[in-house]
């Protein structure tokens, strides 16, 4: 499947492996691929990030939203958030741990 953005300059190919979907909660961030203006297209695609409200339900007009409107970000990103879904998993089992009933 591939989604195009409206301006037709950013594409999500799911049989790319440079274009991926980082799904946490209702938020996704999507990785895509700059391909150019239909009249000057890249020989190399740029990756471009943008993120944005998610649905599961409707993957495919979800994504193009985010593609439309999203917001962008930087790899980074989700390492940091990658550490702190982990040190608040931690910090659950350590209340449930300790306790009583």
């Amino acid at each position: 499947m591939r989604i195009w953005n409206n301006a037709q300059n950013c594409v999500y190919d799911e049989n790319d492996p440079r274009c991926r979907v980082w799904v946490v909660g209702r938020v996704a961030f999507v990785q895509a691929l700059d391909v150019g203006d239909a009249s000057n297209r890249f020989e190399v695609p740029h990756v471009k990030r943008y993120a944005g409200p998610f649905d599961i339900e409707d993957f495919a007009e979800s994504v193009l939203e985010i593609l439309n409107k999203g917001a962008k970000w930087e790899p980074d990103f989700l390492k940091g958030a990658d550490r702190l879904a982990k040190e608040h998993k931690k910090l659950v089992y350590e209340t449930q741990e300790g306790d009583s009933i």
